[in-house]
């Protein structure tokens, strides 16, 4: 029978052992260097500690849903296989620092959604993470924290659509904010009020605000079709090809090549 580790349990593969079609349920199976799991399943909650694999800032992840394969790599190209079960699906990984050096896997719900009646906050939405917020729904961080903790993350993606509403949300560079309900023309305008710290999206005469926390220096807000019609903001840096429209809050922003003052919206 098949090891099932739930909540508040735990189990280890020791060096050059292996464990196979285990389950992680809300508890954590730690993996020392040398050893092998396969074919594992990971709910929302377990974690799986690479205690072999040394964290690092520049960490990342890739599954392949086809074989179940997933390559956690550093940021020195450094990598390590970890056998998961074929085909898990809403299913993503937070990396951090288990405490001891080691690399932990906690598995995240790569969709959380927001629907009416719901208020959300004072969450930190991790890489690759999407947050969609639908009619009648909510995404504040000022409701839990009073404070701006509504963090989307690089790839991380917050969705509203049909009438949700988000605020007080901390874009990081590499964040996208998808408006779905906000048709995307190429015309459309940014602006940022900083007074207000209010975000505003303008295409074809309609508009879409938000009001953003933390600091948006030197970021570029660039606007783009969200492969279903509507409105992605995605957050960068100020460095932005040309035909580009975005807003940045920087001294200076420019256009065809020439510099000018502060201007909202900035089109490039």
């Amino acid at each position: 029978m098949a090891d099932v580790i739930s909540n508040g349990g735990s189990a280890t593969v020791g060096s050059f052992g292996v464990m196979s079609g285990a389950t992680v349920s809300g508890g954590v199976l730690d993996v020392l260097n040398g050893g092998t799991i396969e074919a594992t399943t990971i709910a929302v909650g377990g974690t799986i500690d690479l205690a072999g694999f040394a964290f690092s800032a520049g960490v990342s992840d890739w599954y392949a849903p086809s074989t179940g394969n997933l390559t956690v790599i550093d940021e020195d190209q450094v990598s390590t296989s970890v056998g998961l079960a074929a085909g898990l699906t809403d299913t993503i990984f937070s990396l951090a620092n288990d405490g001891a050096g080691g690399t932990d896997m906690v598995a995240l719900a790569a969709t959380i959604t927001v629907t009416s009646g719901q208020v959300l906050g004072g969450k930190t939405w991790v890489d690759r993470q999407q947050v969609f917020v639908s009619s009648g729904g909510a995404a504040n961080a000022d409701t839990v924290t009073n404070s701006a903790t509504l963090v989307v993350s690089s790839r991380g993606t917050e969705l509203i659509c049909c009438g949700g509403t988000a605020s007080g949300t901390t874009l990081r560079a590499g964040a996208r904010l998808d408006i779905a309900s906000l048709a995307y023309g190429s015309a459309g305008t940014a602006s940022f009020a900083p007074g207000s710290d209010t975000l505003t999206v303008s295409e074809g005469g309609h508009t879409y605000s938000q009001v953003l926390a933390g600091t948006t220096t030197g970021d570029a807000f660039l606007l783009g079709n969200d492969g279903g019609g509507g409105t992605v903001i995605s957050v960068t840096v100020q460095t932005i090809g040309a035909g580009v429209t975005s807003f940045i809050d920087a001294a200076m922003v420019r256009t065809a090549g020439q510099a000018r003052g502060p201007a909202y919206p900035a089109v490039w």
